[in-house]
C-alpha cells in the first residue's frame, strides 16, 4: 500500500531548492549558518472493529538557516524517515519525507513545500497523504502585488485508490491612493476512487474606494464580478456569474451624533444543464441616525428596505428600527447594560409585523474572589394569525361563492383568500358588499435567562458555573422553562505538582431527549519535568452512551530528550473495546 512519491516533482523541487540556497548563500549578513533539529521514533498500535494495526515511524528532522545576503531571509527544512507497517519496511518518500524552503526579500517571497505523512485511523486503517506546493509573491513598491501558487494533494487509503486534488491560483491587487483594484483566477481538479473527476474555474475582478469627502465623513464603495464554472465527467455542468455592489457612508462630525448609510445589491445568474437559466437578485438599503446624549447612552433609529428572491418569488419588505442602549457603572463593583429595540416590518406578502426585544446584563463583583453575571432577554414577536371559518355558513375561494346563490337571505360566506365576508340580501343570488376582516396577530414571547458565576474560594480552587433556561408562550411568563443547559468546571491545584479537574454539561428540552457529558482528570508533574495525565469521560444522548479513558506519561530523560506514551480505550466497560497505544521518543539538537 505504501509507495514512492511523484519522482518528477522531486527531481524539479530538490535542485531548485539547492540552487536557491546557493544563490543567496555567500556574502553574508550573518557569520555562521544555524542548525537545529531532532531525531525521533514513534510506534502506534490500534485495534478496533475486529482489526488491529501497528505503525512504526522513525527519522530525523533538520532545520538549516544559512548565512545569506543582507535583506534576505531563508530557511531549509528536511526530514529523513522510514516506516514499518506490519513488518514491511519502506523508506518514506525516498528518502525526503518533508522538505520546505522559504526565501524572502524586500519585494518578493518564494515558498516550496513537500510533505508526506502516514497515519493510522481508529478503525486500524493506514492513510497516506502527500502534499506538494510552490508559491511565489511579488510585492514591489508602487506596483501591483501578485501572488501565484500551485499545490497537489494525494490521499491514499488502504482499501481504495484514494483521492487527488490539484489547485492553481493567481491573484493580484493594487492600491492607488483611495482606490483598490483586484483580480484573481483559480483552477481546481478533484478526483476520488470510484467517482468521476470535477474541474472548477473561478474568475474574480473587482475594485473598491475609501474616501474621506469631509472631515468626519467617509464614503466607501466596492464592486465585484465573479464567474464560476464547474465541469464534471458524469453529471450536469454548472456556471454562475455574480455581480455585487456595496456602498457605504459614515458621518461622525460631532461626539453627540452620527449617521450611517449602506446599500448592497447582489445578482447571481446561474446556468445548469438540469435546471436551466436562473437569476436571483437581493438588494438592501438602510439609513441610521445615532445620538449620544451623555456618557454610556446610545439611541438610534434605522429605516430601510430589503428585497430578495426566494421560493415564493420576489419579496419586498420595509422596516423601521428604534433602539437604545445604556451601559452604566452603578458602583465600581456593580455594572449593568440595558438594551431595547422595536422593529416594525411591512410587506405586500407578509403584511405588518412588529418585534420588541429587551436585554439586561448585570455584573456583580461585590464578593472577594467571586464574579456573578445575570442576563435576561425578552423578545416579543407578532405571529400572523388566520380567520377561523367557524361561525360562517360557508367558506372557500371567491370563485366558489356562486354555488350558494340559492341560499336564503342572511346566509354568510367567507372568502378565505382575502378574508372578506359576504351576506345574502335575498334568495335571488344578490350578495352584499364585502366586509374585510383583519385578524389580530398572535403575540409570542421568548424569554431567555442566564446565570454565570466564577468563584475562587481559595488560591488553589477555581469554580465556573453557567446556567441557561428559556421558554416561549403567548403571554409573558418569566418562570416557564422549555429548554435548559448547565455547564460547570472545577479545578483544584493540590500542590505545585498535582492538579485535578472536573467538567460537565447537561441539556434538557421538551422536544428532545436529555444529554450530559462528564470528564474528570488528574495531572501530576514529577521532578525534572516528568508528567502524567489521566482523564475519563462519559457522555449520553439519544438513548445511547459512550465513554473514553486516556492516560499519558512524559519522561524527560536528559537535556532535549523525552519519552512520551499515550494510551486510550473507548467503551471501557463494554466487550467491544477499542484500544490505542502510542510511544514516542525525541531527542533535539
Amino acid at each position: 500500500m505504501l509507495r514512492k512519491p511523484n519522482a518528477l516533482f522531486l527531481r524539479i523541487l530538490l535542485p531548485l531548492a539547492a540552487a536557491l540556497l546557493v544563490a543567496v548563500g555567500p556574502r553574508t549578513a550573518r557569520a555562521l549558518t544555524e542548525y537545529s533539529g531532532d531525531v525521533f521514533a514513534e510506534d502506534t498500535y490500534i485495534s478496533g472493529d475486529g482489526a488491529s494495526r501497528n505503525l512504526l515511524q522513525s527519522g530525523v528532522n533538520l532545520s538549516i538557516k544559512p548565512a545569506i545576503k543582507k535583506h534576505l531571509d531563508a530557511r531549509l527544512n528536511l526530514r529523513l524517515d522510514y516506516t514499518n507497517a506490519d513488518g514491511k519496511w519502506l523508506w518514506n518518500v525516498s528518502p525526503i519525507g518533508n522538505l520546505s524552503v522559504d526565501l524572502r526579500a524586500e519585494d518578493y517571497s518564494l515558498n516550496l513545500r513537500h510533505a508526506r505523512t502516514i497515519t493510522v485511523t481508529t478503525a486500524a486503517e493506514l492513510v497516506e497523504n502527500d502534499t506538494y506546493r510552490v508559491a511565489a509573491t511579488i510585492f514591489p513598491e508602487y506596483w501591483p502585488r501578485i501572488t501565484t501558487s500551485y499545490s497537489r494533494r494525494e490521499q491514499r487509503l488502504e482499501n481504495s485508490d484514494g483521492s487527488t486534488s490539484d489547485l492553481y491560483s493567481l491573484f493580484a491587487d493594487y492600491d492607488y491612493r483611495h482606490l483598490n483594484l483586484r483580480g484573481g483566477y483559480n483552477h481546481q481538479k478533484r478526483s476520488s476512487a470510484g467517482s468521476a473527476s470535477i474541474v472548477t474555474d473561478t474568475f474574480l475582478i473587482g475594485g473598491g474606494v475609501n474616501l474621506e469627502v469631509l472631515t468626519g465623513a467617509v464614503v466607501t464603495g466596492e464592486f465585484d464580478l465573479s464567474r464560476y464554472d464547474s465541469e464534471a465527467q458524469v453529471g450536469p455542468d454548472t456556471a454562475s456569474t455574480n455581480y455585487a455592489t456595496r456602498l457605504g457612508l459614515d458621518v461622525r462630525r460631532s461626539q453627540w451624533y452620527g449617521f450611517t448609510g449602506n446599500f448592497t445589491r447582489d445578482q447571481t445568474d446561474s446556468d445548469s444543464d438540469n435546471l436551466g437559466d436562473i437569476s436571483t437578485v437581493s438588494q438592501y438599503f438602510d439609513l441610521t441616525g445615532t445620538l449620544y446624549p451623555f456618557y454610556g447612552m446610545r439611541l438610534w433609529t434605522t429605516i430601510g428596505n430589503r428585497s430578495f428572491d426566494d421560493f415564493e418569488g420576489n419579496r419586498d419588505i420595509d422596516y423601521l428600527t428604534v433602539g437604545g442602549a445604556w451601559n452604566r457603572h452603578v458602583t465600581d463593583e456593580i455594572r449593568f447594560n440595558l438594551t431595547g429595540t422595536h422593529i416594525r416590518e411591512s410587506g405586500t406578502d407578509q403584511g405588518k409585523n412588529t418585534r420588541d426585544a429587551v436585554g439586561l446584563t448585570t455584573i456583580f463583583d461585590v464578593i472577594p474572589n467571586a464574579l456573578l453575571r445575570l442576563g435576561l432577554n425578552i423578545t416579543r414577536n407578532d405571529v400572523p394569525s388566520f380567520v377561523s371559518a367557524k361561525g360562517y355558513d360557508a367558506s372557500g375561494p371567491l370563485i366558489t361563492r356562486s354555488e350558494f346563490d340559492d341560499r336564503p337571505a342572511g346566509f354568510t360566506f367567507l372568502d378565505t383568500d382575502n378574508n372578506d365576508v359576504y351576506t345574502k340580501n335575498s334568495g335571488l343570488g344578490d350578495w352584499s358588499e364585502p366586509v374585510h376582516i383583519e385578524p389580530p396577530p398572535d403575540q409570542r414571547f421568548l424569554i431567555n435567562r442566564t446565570v454565570q458565576a466564577n468563584l475562587r474560594p481559595t488560591s488553589r480552587v477555581n469554580i465556573a458555573l453557567f446556567y441557561s433556561f428559556s421558554g416561549s408562550s403567548s403571554r409573558l411568563d418569566l418562570l416557564k422553562v422549555e429548554t435548559q443547559t448547565v455547564n460547570g468546571s472545577l479545578s483544584y491545584q493540590a500542590n505545585r505538582r498535582t492538579s485535578y479537574s472536573l467538567t460537565g454539561n447537561f441539556s434538557d428540552s421538551k422536544t428532545s431527549s436529555s444529554r450530559y457529558a462528564v470528564t474528570a482528570g488528574i495531572n501530576y508533574r514529577f521532578r525534572r519535568g516528568h508528567r502524567i495525565n489521566l482523564t475519563y469521560g462519559r457522555r449520553t444522548g439519544a438513548g445511547a452512551g459512550s465513554d473514553l479513558f486516556t492516560s499519558s506519561l512524559r519522561l524527560v530523560l536528559r537535556k532535549r530528550s523525552s519519552l512520551e506514551t499515550v494510551y486510550s480505550v473507548s467503551e471501557l466497560f463494554e466487550n467491544d473495546r477499542d484500544h490505542s497505544f502510542r510511544v514516542r521518543y525525541r531527542h533535539g539538537f
